[in-house]
């Protein structure tokens, strides 16, 4: 596929996939505040995007090549 832009909405907290997305390629852009309501409690979104389908190329490559 020929994407020009990807994004994404993750819980603030979630820190585990934030750290996944960045090493993917992904940008922290903003924050959706208090977004998702949880057990009655308000939490942020992050809101992350990736432009140009190269850099997901690249960051492929990249990863191929720390496993090798």
């Amino acid at each position: 596929m020929a994407l020009h832009r990807v994004d994404l909405r993750v819980r603030a907290f979630n820190a585990r996939a934030i750290r996944c997305y960045l090493s993917c390629g992904f940008r922290h852009e903003g924050v959706g505040r208090e977004a998702a309501l949880i057990d009655g409690e308000g939490h942020d979104d992050w809101i992350m995007g990736v432009l140009d389908h190269k850099r997901l190329r690249e960051t492929d490559r990249r990863r191929s090549q720390d496993v090798a």
